[in-house]
C-alpha cells in the first residue's frame, strides 16, 4: 500500500510538471498567500521557459526508501545531507570522470579532505588541500598541501599553545603561543622567531644566545697594511670628527638606530680602524724613539757644556 501511494504521488508530480510546462498560464501557484516566499512559477529562457520553485524553508527530495536524499536550503545544497553547511555538502563518495576545476583565478584552492577531533580540551585538525599557483592557462600547475593543526595543546601553566603546519595553503607554517603570539613562522623559505612575516632567511624579534656565530665574508680590511694604501692624517681624522660626528666609513648613530648593522661588514670596518690606529701607533713609536735619541744627545751635549763651565769657573 505504501509503495502504491509513492507511485501515485510520483505520477501526480509528473503530471504537474508537464502541465506547468505546456500550460504555464495556470501558474504561479502561491502558498500561504505569500508569492515572495512560497511559489511555483516559470521564468523566461530564450525560446522556452524554465520552472521556478521558490519555497522559503528550502526543498527536500526523497526516494523509494522514504529517505531524504537531497536538501536545498539557504542557498546550500546537501546530498545525503538534510542540513548542508556549505554551498555543496555531500555525505558519501563523489565520482567524477572529468577534471575538477579549482576556480578562475590564480592562487585558488580547494579543501579535499578534513579530519578533526578533540583530545580532552585540545583540538586536532588535519586538512588536505589542492592549490593552483600558476597563470590562468596553466591549469596543470597545482600543488598538494597537507596541514595539521593542534590548538590549545599545552595548558600548564595557563599557556595556550597553537601548533600548526600549513592549515591553509595561502598561509605558512606557524607555531603560536599565548594570546596568539607567534613563536615560530616559516614562510617562503624565511624563518621568523617571534615575528609573523619574516622577510629575511632568519628574522628574530628578541635576543639570540649562541656559543659562536660564523659570518661568510667577501673581503677583509688588511688592505690598510698595503704600501699603496693612503692612511688619513690625524688632522684629516680630526676634521671628519668635528664635521660629521663619527669616523669615516663608520655609520652614524642615526643610521644604526634606523637600519641596524651588518655584523660582518661592521667587524671589517672596525678592524680597518684598529689597523689604521695601529699604523698611527707605529708612527708615534718611531717618533718617540727619534725624540729619545735626540734627547739623549741633548743630555750628553748639556753634560759636556756643564763640565766646560765648571772648568772655566775654577780658573
Amino acid at each position: 500500500m505504501k509503495l502504491f501511494n509513492l507511485q501515485q504521488n510520483y505520477i501526480l508530480f509528473l503530471i504537474f510538471i508537464k502541465s506547468s510546462i505546456f500550460y504555464s498560464q495556470s501558474l504561479p501557484i502561491v502558498g500561504f498567500g505569500d508569492v515572495s516566499n512560497y511559489r511555483i512559477n516559470t521564468y523566461d529562457v530564450p525560446g522556452s521557459s524554465g520552472l521556478d520553485l521558490h519555497w522559503y524553508g528550502g526543498m527536500r527530495f526523497g526516494d523509494v526508501t522514504s529517505n531524504s536524499v537531497m536538501q536545498i536550503t539557504n542557498g546550500k545544497v546537501g546530498i545525503g545531507n538534510t542540513n548542508p553547511a556549505v554551498k555543496l555538502d555531500v555525505i558519501g563518495t563523489i565520482s567524477s570522470y572529468e577534471p575538477l576545476a579549482l576556480g578562475a583565478t590564480v592562487n585558488s584552492f580547494q579543501l579535499i579532505n578534513q579530519r578533526s577531533g578533540n583530545v580532552g580540551e585540545n583540538t586536532i585538525i588535519n586538512r588536505l588541500w589542492t592549490y593552483r599557483d600558476k597563470t590562468l592557462n596553466n591549469w596543470y600547475s597545482a600543488r598538494i598541501h597537507d596541514g595539521i593543526s593542534i590548538d590549545d595543546s599545552y595548558k600548564t601553566p595557563n599557556v595556550d599553545t597553537q601548533t600548526w603546519w600549513e592549515r591553509d595553503p595561502l598561509d605558512n607554517i606557524q607555531s603560536w603561543g599565548n594570546n596568539a603570539e607567534t613563536y615560530l613562522t616559516i614562510n617562503k623559505g624565511n624563518v621568523g622567531i617571534g615575528i609573523k612575516t619574516p622577510i629575511n632567511k632568519l628574522d628574530v624579534n628578541g635576543t639570540i644566545h649562541s656559543k659562536e656565530v660564523k659570518v661568510d665574508m667577501t673581503g677583509w680590511s688588511d688592505f690598510v697594511f698595503k704600501k699603496e694604501y693612503s692612511l688619513p692624517t690625524l688632522t684629516e681624522v680630526e676634521k671628519q670628527i668635528n664635521e660629521k660626528g663619527h669616523l669615516e666609513n663608520i655609520p652614524s648613530e642615526e643610521e644604526v638606530l634606523k637600519n641596524g648593522i651588518n655584523l660582518g661588514e661592521m667587524n671589517s670596518k672596525l678592524l680597518q680602524k684598529i689597523e689604521e690606529l695601529t699604523l698611527y701607533m707605529i708612527d708615534v713609536n718611531k717618533k718617540v724613539k727619534e725624540l729619545q735619541v735626540s734627547n739623549a744627545k741633548l743630555v750628553e751635549n748639556n753634560e759636556v757644556l756643564e763640565s766646560k763651565i765648571k772648568k772655566l769657573e775654577i780658573k
